[in-house]
């Protein structure tokens, strides 16, 4: 629909050019109706036409067809409770599976659905950051020198964030470290994210970068119940210079009153895919102080869902 301009076009033009019939197009909002079965591009048709859009439609289409064949079933087992166990949980019921999702996700034979996965993490980036939002010289703070290490994305996916990062703050001395599981890091091109440099770490062991003035966690700990999430936390904290280092997570923080939709189905598919779940400001503070650390400030972030939670030691 893009293609020309975005000029007009027919429901049977759509159809020959896609191989698919065309079928209740206008009726989300998604493109505009420019006459009786003839259509044109509207600003979401043309975020929707991304790879990141399509990858987002694949991973959550996918893995919600595989889960609600055993959503019913599931919390009848379970007694309709809040799932809390990665060991329990209604993916691996419904996929028959005793891996988690994400060893399950980039297993041999998943490619196309880790490459959807990944695609959905870029599309995360597309709207105002939290570094365009908020004072990064306040929260930041002293400056450190090049060879020092600035900022660790830690579980940053294929690199897109810390990268803009860069974008946004090219004069911010010091290092940039990108760190995920190394099938994911396989499939970076590290010049394309120079100089964001790139490092195969799994969480879940001891964090290998010591004192680095932050550490990055975006939209990872939604993916993990508490007893996981303090682990992560515990692993940084062994990392933080004290008066130095901080923990920067980039999260939801579901209000007590009036949680808008976004939040609230982000929420549902975190509990269904790794029962996890996301977070109120009460439930980040009785998390944080269980791994021995302080919340300093949670910083709004513009209109989106997402804070910035700024940790210290405690």
């Amino acid at each position: 629909m893009v293609e020309d301009k975005g000029s007009p076009k027919t429901a049977a033009m759509l159809a020959e050019m896609t191989g698919s019939d065309v079928r209740l197009l206008a009726t989300g909002d998604w493109v505009k109706e420019t006459g009786c079965d003839e259509y044109a591009p509207n600003a979401t048709t043309h975020v929707l036409a991304t790879p990141e859009a399509t990858g987002m439609f694949v991973d959550c289409n996918d893995a919600f067809a595989i889960m609600n064949t055993k959503l019913r079933e599931f919390f009848k087992e379970t007694g309709y409770k809040n799932p809390t166990d990665k060991d329990k949980s209604l993916f691996k019921k419904a996929a028959n599976t005793d891996l988690h999702y994400f060893e399950w996700l980039f297993a041999p034979g998943n490619e196309e659905r880790a490459n959807a996965f990944l695609n959905h993490m870029k599309l995360k980036t597309m709207t105002r950051k939290w570094y365009e939002t908020v004072p990064v010289d306040q929260i930041i703070g002293t400056a450190c020198a090049p060879s020092d290490v600035l900022l660790v994305d830690v579980g940053g996916s294929t690199g897109q964030d810390i990268l803009s990062f860069h974008k946004s703050h090219p004069r911010i001395p010091g290092r940039l470290i990108l760190q995920d599981l190394p099938g994911t890091i396989q499939t970076i091109n590290a010049e394309e994210l120079k100089p964001v440099e790139i490092m195969a770490h799994d969480f879940f062991t001891p964090q290998p970068i010591k004192g680095a003035k932050a550490y990055y966690l975006k939209m990872v700990l939604h993916d993990w119940p508490d007893a996981q999430s303090r682990d992560i936390l515990s692993n940084l904290k062994s990392a933080l210079t004290p008066g130095y280092s901080k923990i920067l997570i980039n999260e939801i923080v579901i209000p007590d009153i009036g949680a808008d939709w976004v939040a609230t189905s982000v929420d549902m598919l975190v509990m269904v895919t790794h029962s996890a779940q996301e977070r109120r400001e009460k439930h980040w503070n009785t998390l944080v102080e269980s791994a021995g650390l302080k919340i300093a400030k949670i910083w709004q972030c513009g209109e989106a869902p997402e804070r910035l939670i700024e940790v210290e030691l405690a």
